[in-house]
């Protein structure tokens, strides 16, 4: 199963069809972090149908993962942090993206050799001091929408 989802066949032939296929394409990830997705895209007219029904209900449904919302126009204004290193940065700069798209007021900041879950750590590790960087720009940007 690891390999279905390292290769991108966790998902149905069906499903990388559709119309959710284009909230995640890596076309809404800047270029300079797109980085060799041959791997990932070279069986895009394949996947497994068992997986796919078995985990389709919770990664399209938007509560659980709001970049597959199929209309993200009205949404506030965001504050998007991701971090270099976390397997969802990809998913939040798609997310960003889309925002931006629809019109919504989106700043986007990803944090350089950071991991997922870096907000944490905070000062307390001397690899991840951004993260005090970090929430000083999201509190200025919070005062500025709040005004």
């Amino acid at each position: 199963m690891t390999k279905a989802f390292r290769t991108n066949n966790h998902t149905s032939r069906k499903l990388k069809q559709s119309i959710y296929a284009s909230y995640v394409d890596s076309k809404l990830v800047p270029t300079k972090y797109r980085g060799d997705s041959s791997e990932q895209t070279q069986n895009l007219d394949y996947g497994d149908e068992e997986i796919s029904n078995q985990i389709e209900k919770f990664i399209l449904n938007p509560y659980f993962a709001p970049l597959m919302a199929p209309d993200l126009s009205g949404v506030a204004p965001a504050f998007v942090v991701t971090a270099e290193f976390d397997v969802l940065r990809d998913d939040g700069l798609m997310y960003a993206q889309r925002m931006k798209d629809t019109g919504v007021d989106v700043v986007v900041y990803n944090s350089p050799g950071s991991i997922h879950g870096f907000l944490l750590w905070g000062g307390a590790m001397p690899k991840y001091a951004d993260a005090d960087h970090t929430i000083d720009m999201f509190v200025k940007y919070a005062k500025k929408q709040f005004k």
